[in-house]
């Protein structure tokens, strides 16, 4: 918990995450100052906000003697997950021994009910919105919480008794943790993303493995069966696994019982158009493939992933089922935005990374893939292999002319924005096949955001 009058700062304002944390510790009675690199009107308004509240602001970047100061005054450091340990501040506060926590960290104080974690390099917001769902339709007040938009720390504080918390957790959230424990965690797959931030994949996995280190055997971890970074993680958990995969359910409980050399709690897959768990004894339908509304064999994983977190509380398959009949994808995610002229037009702009990307391709042909951004540190060359099934290229941002080398040999044309894009993709695609905006990279060298990229891909659509 908050100790009133311990010396508190945050590192970051960037989003919401800073201010949130900033002002439930200064309510909390802490002493607290925050310090933000880069100055912009957004984080002025935010600084003057927070100072009427008796929160000391600053910015710029820190010389030796600011470091000094901020990291000298602290009795604990709070970066917002956009701070990386390279920070000159933060590393600072690593070195000496400073305590430093997440937002999430800080937030597990306030809890007054369980908390359902949910983390991947990818899916993590349509399986963190759609357990929501479930649990809410079964009658468990349930919130989604987190990554997806609404800071956890605000949350904890101001839930109710009882109150399920499922969130949406980024491995740089993660990587702070110290008490955090959620009585179920997902993860739903570890490939290589944010290497600005982490050291490399080893440490992005270790970061990814936090969210499981608290859980006991009462506990539930959720984990894709033939995911090798999942798999890692739960061979080193003392939670219950329960594990999800595309084949038949006794074949997955096969598989995962190999793996990790005991046998999972249950598990969730996929026979006679059906899908169904399994726990060593009897299986049990959760729903037919037709009836689920999401498209991709990606949304089923994630469909399969919230029910088993679901049914660790009890949520009866008729309720599982109902809901994956409505619920459709959601924005910037594989998002059918047009069909025109027999081409179909899908918004996937929230795959920021290889990984995502390869997954949108999946059962995919005749595509007119249009991607670029910034790579993030991250290797491109993967997407290599999806070449046979994409018909043409359109590449755009700092990563262009690595990803027009990627598809040598592959008809491909270069846009100046997502405007550009949409045009020469139209004339790049025949009737049939689809125009998929799913850029394998952030969106930060164009746009504020990878929803804004998203929605000029929409209005550049819509006006063809």
């Amino acid at each position: 918990m908050i100790k009133a009058g311990q010396r508190y700062l945050v590192l970051g304002l960037g989003k919401m995450t800073g201010a949130a944390v900033a002002g439930v510790l200064v309510e909390s009675g802490a002493d607290v100052r925050v310090h933000e690199s880069f100055l912009t009107p957004a984080r002025e308004a935010l600084a003057a906000s927070l100072s009427e509240r008796g929160v000391r602001v600053s910015f710029g970047e820190p010389d030796a003697g600011v470091v000094d100061d901020l990291v000298g005054w602290a009795d604990v450091v709070v970066p917002s997950p956009g701070v990386p340990p390279s920070n000159p501040v933060l590393a600072a506060a690593l070195t000496r021994g400073t305590r430093v926590i997440s937002e999430v960290e800080l937030g597990f104080g306030f809890v007054r009910g369980p908390v359902l974690a949910v983390t991947g390099t990818n899916g993590k917001t349509t399986t963190t919105t759609l357990l929501a769902e479930i649990l809410n339709e079964a009658g468990l007040p349930a919130s989604a919480v987190g990554n997806i938009g609404v800071p956890f720390v605000t949350s904890a504080r101001d839930s109710a008794e009882g109150m399920l918390l499922v969130a949406e957790l980024s491995s740089f959230q993660l990587a702070f943790i110290d008490r955090f424990r959620p009585a179920a965690a997902i993860v739903l797959n570890v490939g290589d993303d944010h290497f600005d931030w982490h050291s490399g994949p080893e440490d992005y996995l270790a970061a990814k493995e936090r969210i499981t280190e608290n859980q006991q055997a009462g506990d539930r971890l959720v984990i894709r069966a033939d995911d090798p970074g999942c798999l890692a993680i739960a061979s080193r958990s003392k939670a219950g696994i329960a594990g999800f995969g595309l084949d038949a359910p006794e074949a997955v409980w096969s598989r995962l019982r190999l793996g990790l050399g005991r046998a999972p709690v249950v598990v969730a897959g996929v026979e006679d158009e059906q899908v169904a768990t399994f726990d060593g004894s009897g299986k049990t339908i959760l729903t037919n493939l037709r009836d689920i509304r999401m498209e991709g064999r990606h949304n089923l994983e994630n469909v399969m992933a919230a029910a088993l977190a679901a049914t660790a509380f009890g949520v009866a398959p008729d309720v599982i089922a109902t809901v994956a009949s409505r619920f459709g994808n959601l924005p910037h995610r594989t998002e059918l935005i047009a069909t025109k002229n027999g081409v179909r037009y899908v918004d996937d702009s929230k795959a920021t990374n290889p990984h995502a990307t390869l997954q949108a391709l999946k059962g995919l042909d005749h595509v007119v893939l249009v991607a670029g951004g910034r790579s993030k540190g991250l290797d491109l060359s993967s997407l290599a292999g999806a070449a046979g099934q994409v018909s043409g290229v359109v590449v755009m941002g700092e990563a262009a002319v690595e990803l027009e080398k990627i598809f040598a040999g592959t008809p491909s044309a270069a846009a100046s924005d997502v405007e550009e894009a949409v045009i020469l993709a139209a004339r790049m695609a025949r009737p049939g096949d689809t125009v998929l905006l799913s850029p394998a990279c952030s969106s930060l060298d164009q746009y504020t955001d990878y929803a804004e990229r998203g929605n000029r891909f929409r209005q550049a659509v819509l006006s063809l």
